[in-house]
């Protein structure tokens, strides 16, 4: 029984991690998650191989929990039919999560435990030195795990917007220093305390100095969001209006998911909406050549493409003041790309091409490469923001927003964000998505356009305030006047 003991404290950050984690919403349980871990670290009596064990098995726990939707994947049109990872392919996702969790995750606490242990001193040099630590390892974790930001503490208080305010300094890292920075001194509080109750030693003002500060910085940090934000959005005099759809990207192959999007689009034109969002990939059989910027197969007369792209041009050209981004695959070059294309009445004007793909899906080099049905490729780094309505666009494709280094215009930013989270059948990968959307808001002090299949579409403003939301379960078109 004594050697699980060592087990129980990093058991217990794991569970108060996992709770304030974005699809739990106990968000103020991350304020003394990392103490438990930090007594684990700090006793004597831990040698160096169970210091290991502990913060793998709390690096599974934690990232078993942020991997969790990746469980409910239900995507499979890009692996071929016969293929032998098809057959598999639930071996090869719970074998791939555990890999992920252990590489990510629980090398992640390993080697913070090892330096804090090895370098850790006095409280102030502590509270000084191990925040930077902490943001420099999920900045590093980010880089190998191909800009993969998910688990970033900073995530946990996204629903406190004063607090929240902080990422227009530091970003995600911001809120994450901020989080380590108070734990550590919540740490030496209590150290201090259970010391005084053993020894007598100390003072009382000693004891409650860490306590002490932390009211200073979080009273100082709230006071910072209550003063920056304001109670008027920057307004650009711009109606937009988000798709939100229910529709799976198999559910779209169809000729009704055409119609729909068409109904969708007339309805908000007509509702006064000038700048219109659809998801990603919304009508998959339209796979635009940005050459002759018509779909492939428009001029096969023994297929229907011309007429139903035809008749979705007549759509847009009833409104020409109007204009629509919306998610299609393109093709130039011989490389396919995951498209952001710009239709300005029934022209298309811009095309963003995603940047950033999803390693073994979009991107299948390696151990998929010869079993993936339609690869894609990467588009130019050096593309352009998109100029539309008089404003500046900078487009991101699913994933895209979780990116913490974006660009954005620094005169009147909007970020159109279109994804599809409906390859996931838990919610919580949705909800994570959108929470990175509120941190990019907030960063960058853009508002957030998301248009999603499945998931959460949203409307945000450059202070994270969620104007206008629909969920999962719920076909709708937010509208407002940004």
């Amino acid at each position: 029984m004594k050697k699980y003991f060592v087990f129980l404290l990093p058991l217990v950050s794991g569970v108060l991690l996992i709770i304030s984690s974005p699809s739990e919403s106990f968000s103020q349980a991350i304020w003394i998650a990392l103490i438990p871990f930090l007594f684990f670290i700090n006793s004597n009596s831990i040698s160096a191989r169970s210091l290991i064990f502990g913060s793998v098995f709390l690096g599974m726990l934690f990232g078993l929990k942020i991997l969790f939707p990746f469980f409910s994947l239900n995507a499979w049109w890009w692996i071929e039919q016969y293929s032998i990872f098809l057959d598999f392919r639930s071996y090869f996702i719970y074998g791939g999560i555990i890999l992920l969790s252990f590489y990510a995750f629980s090398s992640f606490f390993v080697v913070f435990a090892l330096i804090y242990r090895k370098l850790q001193k006095s409280m102030c040099y502590n509270v000084l030195i191990f925040p930077v630590v902490w943001i420099i390892l999920e900045r590093g974790r980010e880089l190998i795990s191909a800009r993969f930001s998910w688990g970033h503490l900073g995530y946990a208080w996204h629903d406190n917007i004063s607090l929240l305010q902080i990422a227009s300094i530091g970003g995600v890292y911001g809120l994450s220093f901020l989080v380590v920075l108070v734990n550590i001194l919540l740490f030496h509080g209590v150290k201090e305390i259970i010391q005084y109750k053993h020894d007598r030693k100390g003072s009382i003002l000693k004891n409650a100095l860490p306590f002490c500060i932390v009211v200073i910085i979080m009273s100082a940090s709230f006071l910072f969001g209550c003063i920056v934000v304001s109670d008027q959005q920057p307004n650009y005099d711009l109606p937009v209006a988000v798709i939100h759809s229910v529709l799976r990207t198999e559910e779209s192959v169809g000729v009704s998911a055409l119609l729909f999007y068409k109904g969708q689009i007339r309805d908000a034109a007509q509702k006064g909406a000038r700048l219109i969002i659809l998801p990603e990939n919304a009508i998959p059989f339209f796979v635009i050549n940005e050459n002759t910027k018509r779909p492939h197969g428009y001029d096969n007369l023994r297929l229907d493409i011309k007429k139903l792209y035809d008749s979705f041009l007549a759509t847009l050209s009833e409104f020409p003041d109007v204009s629509v981004l919306i998610g299609l695959h393109t093709y130039k070059d011989g490389g396919k790309y995951n498209s952001v294309v710009v239709f300005d009445g029934g022209d298309i004007t811009a095309i963003y091409n995603k940047i950033f793909l999803i390693p073994f899906t979009e991107d299948p080099r390696g151990i998929l490469e010869n079993s993936h049905v339609d690869p894609l490729a990467r588009g130019n780094k050096d593309q352009n923001m998109l100029f539309v309505q008089n404003v500046t666009i900078t487009p991101l494709i699913c994933s895209e927003i979780s990116l913490t280094n974006i660009r954005v215009a620094e005169i009147r930013p909007v970020i159109a964000n279109v994804s599809n989270d409906s390859i996931f059948s838990s919610p919580s990968g949705g909800i994570q998505h959108h929470v990175m959307a509120k941190i990019q808001a907030v960063k960058n002090r853009a508002y957030v356009l998301r248009s999603v299949k499945g998931g959460i579409s949203s409307i945000i403003d450059p202070f994270g305030r969620v104007l206008r939301m629909a969920r999962d379960n719920e076909t709708s078109i937010l509208f407002m006047n940004i």
